[in-house]
């Protein structure tokens, strides 16, 4: 396994069929905690009581959000854990009243952990802008920090995800504009605030928040844009491509992939599905002297797969967060239906657009910054 491939595995583990995932950031902060200490061992064990104390916060946190989830019913399909909460991703789409009270939920468990500890703290030298060094002090902190975050209207966070949720209830036709302005402006006091007060720190939060806001815009436009639609109205049906038999050389289909356009080639031993071939890596290897290997051993076999009827919006959120541009629909009787391009489906959805909102001032605010 290579080296993505480690990181890959350390960030993601499947619990009871819900993918429990780590972002970057979050599995990059404790890595470097780690090589500090092992580094500087002499660093006061006092750091290490407020990271636990930090991990300690974040599970109460999400425990809010798990306890409230199994009252209303809901499983969710991953969880992704950042530096100050997570993203819960649900099969479907979620009520807002629900949605509004799971992402509430983490506030509430953290408000209750700090003040569970209040009584035995003593928060002096957080007062003299000193860390706390006590056990109880730190849990406050870390709690109440989780709380102080989580309570910014950012699209990632907590209070943002509820912010979503009112606008959605009320059924505002302005919701989109009123939530990315809010994005805008937050971001944009943070960066203000990073350069006024020239702290490393506040450059990372400010880059940290901003690229998440444009990404969880980015997937709240798409999942609009893709509301009602099926991933089968978006992919590349079995009749457009050119499939490979499975006893072909590569000599023989090299002639066939370089005069064809197609980035993706199945191949197929009667109407099964056996993998499928992406032309960049089929012509590399072709370039390797094995011109009578049969093709099947450069096809790719652990590809995604999805039923055609699947809503498209979910599927693109799907291949998003997993970060793969290619997957296999499948009808309902579980035959081969064609291949989906994530790049091919968000053409789709803009081409879609424009047809329907042909008003070229409103498509353009929508990408504004």
């Amino acid at each position: 396994m290579n080296f993505l491939g480690s990181i890959r595995g350390l960030s993601q583990l499947r619990l009871r069929g819900v993918e429990l995932k780590v972002h970057p950031a979050l599995l990059a902060g404790v890595i470097l905690f780690l090589l500090d200490h092992l580094i500087f061992p002499e660093k006061p064990t006092v750091s290490i009581l407020a990271a636990s104390m930090y991990g300690a916060a974040l599970l109460a946190h999400e425990s809010g959000h798990m306890i409230a989830a199994a009252f209303f019913r809901v499983r969710p399909r991953d969880i992704m854990l950042y530096p100050f909460g997570s993203i819960f991703s649900y099969s479907g789409r979620l009520n807002p009243g629900a949605d509004f009270f799971i992402n509430g939920a983490g506030i509430i468990a953290s408000l209750c952990a700090a003040l569970a500890f209040m009584p035995f703290a003593d928060l002096t030298q957080l007062s003299a802008g000193q860390i706390p060094t006590s056990f109880a002090a730190l849990a406050v902190t870390a709690n109440l920090a989780f709380v102080a975050v989580n309570l910014l209207p950012l699209s990632g966070l907590d209070a943002g995800r509820m912010l979503r949720a009112v606008l959605t209830l009320w059924q505002l036709s302005f919701a989109q504009t009123v939530i990315k302005r809010v994005n805008q402006l937050i971001s944009m006091t943070l960066l203000a605030s990073a350069i006024v007060v020239a702290h490393p720190l506040l450059y990372a939060a400010a880059a940290l928040v901003t690229i998440s806001c444009l990404k969880e815009q980015l997937r709240m436009q798409t999942a609009d844009a893709a509301s009602g639609l099926a991933a089968g109205q978006a992919c590349i049906e079995l009749g457009s491509l050119i499939c490979l038999p499975h006893r072909m050389t590569i000599s023989q289909a090299l002639p066939i992939i370089v005069k064809s356009y197609q980035q993706h080639f199945p191949v197929v031993h009667n109407d099964m599905l056996l993998g499928v071939i992406e032309r960049e890596s089929f012509i590399r290897n072709a370039s390797g002297g094995i011109a009578d290997d049969y093709i099947v051993q450069l096809a790719k076999r652990e590809i995604p797969t999805y039923l055609k009827g699947d809503d498209l919006g979910r599927v693109l959120d799907d291949m998003f967060r997993k970060q793969i541009n290619i997957a296999v629909l499948k009808d309902e009787d579980g035959r081969f239906h064609g291949l989906f391009c994530r790049s091919k489906a968000i053409e789709f959805l803009l081409l879609s657009k424009s047809v329907d909102t042909p008003s070229a001032p409103e498509i353009n605010d929508e990408f504004m910054m």
